[in-house]
Formats: C-alpha cells, structure tokens, sequence
C-alpha cells in the first residue's frame, strides 16, 4: 500500500495492522481494540515500539522493510488528528476516540465546527513581524547581550557555543508536541481584554529592550493567550526561553502540549517555568570582564551574586533541575498522547 493508496480517515482491517508492524496476533489484536482501529494503534504503536519486548513480535525484521511506509501514513494520520483537534477543542484522548466517527475534511464546515472561544470578536492577520527564533534576529545579539539587557549580562562567545545544545534539547519537545502542531493566529491585541494585553506588553518591556523584540513577544503571547485562554508569567518565562532558538510555531506546540500533559497538581507549570530558566541562567550567566570599569564590573557580580541566590531558592532548595528535567522526560515518554522521536521509528 503506497501513501497515494493510503486514505487517513478510512478503517482498515486488523490483517494490516499485522502486516505492517510485524505483531503477533494476539499483541496486535489487544492494540488495535484498545485504541479503536488502525490510525490510532499505529500511532501508539510508533510511541511504544523502542519498548516493546521481542517476543511480542512474529517478523520484527519487517519493520525494515514497511518503516518507509508507517512514516507516511502516521504524517497523515497526525494530519488528520490535529484537524479533529482544531474542530472540536477538545483534548488528544477524544481525539484518537473519534478519529474515525468525525466527518471527513471534504464533507464538513470547518467554521460550524469550531470551538467557542475561536469565534470571538477578534481580527485575525498575518504577521508583520519576523516569525523565527529570536537569535536569528540581526538586531538581537547588540541589543539584549551586550550588557543592556536589563536583568541578566549574557557572555555572546559563551552563549554562541551553547546555543545549539539548548536548540537540540528543547527539539525533544518539539517532536514530542508534534500532535499540537500548528499555525499561530496572530491578530490585533487590542481586540482582547486590556488588564491582559497590559500585562503581557509588561512582561515584554522587562524581558527584552529593542522595540522590534517587545513587538514580536506581544504579538505572540497575544495569540497564545487569546488560543488558550490562560495567561501568567510562567508562560512568558517558558516562551523567551524556548524562541531563543525555536519559531514561535514550534514553540505554540509547546505549549499547547504542557496544557495537556497530565501532571500532579503539584507540577505546575511555574515550576517547569522557573526550573527552566534556572537552566538558562547556570549555564550562560557569565561576569563580564570589563577593562578599566572595576565599578561596573561590581555591579554586576552583586547582580550575578543575587541572581544566583535566587536561583538557589527557586531551584535546589526546593527542586533539583536535572531531577526535574529527568521527570519531565519520562513524563513525556510515559504520556499515552504522544509519540516518540516525532513519530519516526527508529531501528
């Protein structure tokens, strides 16, 4: 069966399901009532296949030969469940529970179908500002890291190092929202609620320093708060960390993925928010060596003294960062809405 032969919202017998993943009957079987047809357990079965132990399987050897073909199918699939999600609102379980009830996209109004809180009032337009990752700004480097910005000097030769690092750990999360992926709605701010939009440009005017900078963090944290009706700082937080080297699609995936995850009530996003940035700052929060200016040079090591303090309050005092990174990751592994390695298997 080839991708052309491949229609997403179309059942297919159990006979393919074992055809294409090598599983013996039994195991196949139990998956594919358990997630309700081929789309959904070929989803599941791409997340759990690193797991799966090896007598589960009659001819693991296929998946040489058939991994081509679940990689296209499960791009359609995935297609498909984010168009059911965008439809109903709703969260990734009653997704998967509908996937092969819902109408088809040929056959249904896409506008009937949408969630309340997407038909507001609001003016939806194209963005007039640089989508891409904050540090692919020519402005951003002078601005916000060459000891203007106002909370944090950042050393540029340290940070240019490890800025591909921080890029390669935050595109695990990445391909693991990859089911919330999807087109940011940006829109005119003043359509929403001042005492939000005042606080969102706020926490911009603190964040950042170039105007060019505070206008692209408003116009996205507008969108997001108008698509996921939430707003607090813990958010601002998470999104300036992660558009320092992701667009603000990727970074919209996200989070619309944290508001999905089933943590202990305990786990709040503030947490991941502070934990987070405490990465940022022990890893790239460099004193500045300043020639002849011994007095601002103090200044900012009382800065990085404080900082540093705070971080040990936040942090180790009440949770360890790598512990909680480590949480996170089995968390995500764990987490039966989502795929591994952005719904690719490996071999």
């Amino acid at each position: 069966m080839s991708k052309v032969d491949f229609v997403a919202d179309k059942p297919r017998p159990l006979e393919d399901f074992i055809a294409v993943t090598g599983l013996k009957f039994w195991h196949a079987k139990k998956c594919f009532e358990r997630f309700g047809g081929y789309a959904p357990a070929l989803a599941s079965f791409a997340q759990s296949y690193p797991s799966l132990p090896k007598n589960y399987f009659d001819r693991r050897q296929v998946l040489r030969a058939t991994k081509s073909r679940i990689n296209k199918e499960l791009e359609l699939i995935y297609r498909r469940a984010r168009w059911i999600r965008n439809q109903l609102g709703e969260n990734v379980e009653r997704v998967w529970a509908v996937y092969y009830t819902y109408p088809t996209l040929s056959t249904e109004s896409r506008f009937a179908a949408l969630p309340k809180k997407c038909l507001r009032n609001v003016r939806y337009r194209e963005p007039s500002h640089f989508t891409g990752p904050f540090f692919e700004m020519p402005t951003f480097w002078e601005a916000e890291m060459g000891g203007e910005a106002f909370f944090i000097y950042f050393d540029k030769e340290v940070f240019e190092r490890s800025r591909f690092a921080l890029r390669e750990k935050l595109e695990q999360w990445v391909s693991t929202a990859v089911l919330h992926r999807g087109a940011v709605r940006y829109l005119d701010a003043h359509d929403l609620d001042e005492k939000t939009v005042r606080l969102i440009i706020n926490d911009a005017n603190k964040t950042f320093v170039h105007p060019d900078h505070r206008n692209k963090f408003v116009a996205f944290l507008a969108a997001m708060y108008n698509e996921l009706e939430i707003y607090e700082q813990s958010m601002s937080f998470l999104s300036g960390l992660f558009m320092l080297v992701l667009t603000e699609e990727e970074t919209a995936s996200v989070l619309r993925f944290l508001l999905n995850v089933k943590m202990p009530s305990h786990w709040s996003m503030d947490v991941v928010a502070f934990s987070s940035a405490a990465v940022l700052v022990e890893n790239f929060l460099q004193v500045p060596f300043l020639e002849g200016k011994s007095v601002r040079t103090g200044e900012y090591a009382n800065l990085h003294s404080r900082l540093q303090s705070i971080m040990n309050i936040l942090c180790v005092n009440v949770v360890n960062v790598n512990e909680l990174f480590g949480f996170l990751g089995l968390l995500i592994k764990e987490n039966p809405t989502v795929s591994f390695s952005g719904n690719r298997v490996s071999l």
